[in-house]
């Protein structure tokens, strides 16, 4: 197997734009996990976070999702109050949404890996890092490995059941349902009141 610096620099360019979208969706992948560095192994799991697009069948939060947010930040930090796009206004409920996602998303996930460092944390072999990666795949549904998963106890494998059937369900079809989330017109309104941010 042939090492990054070993590669032309056409193969490298292809080897690097396949990974970085069979690591959102397919998880296939060219090279071993051991091979890579750690910082490649971070940019691997902010991919599969990120996922794919709505109405494939990657997991993630969606790149539509992060597209939102990026336009958001980007109309605030011009003080700017509507988020445009290709001479089209965002509505402020598809802003609420991606935050919301992005939230809830990163509390369910750094709740099971929690879990999963309480029970599988004693391990020497995997540390940190193998087991967020864990999580974050099976929430991805990317199909990528460190090797951590074939060890794991039975409780661990159920959270990874779990982290798997959550994204590919969606966390907003499972908040809906088991919430019975719907809109209620409110009768009556609270006087704002603003806060202290930062």
């Amino acid at each position: 197997m042939a090492f990054a610096h070993e590669l032309s620099p056409v193969k490298s360019a292809f080897d690097t734009l396949f990974m970085s979208i069979s690591y959102r969706t397919a998880g296939f992948t060219e090279f071993s996990f051991d091979q890579m560095a750690p910082a490649t192994i971070l940019l691997t799991i902010i991919l599969m976070y990120i996922g794919g697009t709505p109405g494939s069948t990657a997991g993630g939060i969606k790149t539509t999702t992060l597209g939102v947010l990026i336009l958001q930040t980007n109309a605030a930090l011009r003080g700017k109050k509507d988020v445009t796009f290709a001479h089209r206004r965002l509505p402020h409920e598809n802003i609420v949404r991606a935050l919301l996602l992005v939230f809830v998303s990163l509390v369910f996930l750094a709740t099971l890996s929690f879990l999963l460092l309480i029970s599988e944390g004693k391990s020497e072999t995997y540390g940190l890092e193998y087991i967020i990666f864990e999580v974050v795949s099976a929430f991805a549904t990317a199909g990528l490995s460190l090797g951590l998963t074939p060890h794991l106890s039975t409780f661990g494998q159920l959270i990874i059941m779990l982290a798997m059937f959550i994204g590919r369900v969606g966390i907003y079809t499972v908040m809906f349902s088991i919430l019975n989330v719907h809109e209620e017109a409110a009768q009556y309104r609270y006087p704002e009141e603003s806060v202290i941010i930062g």
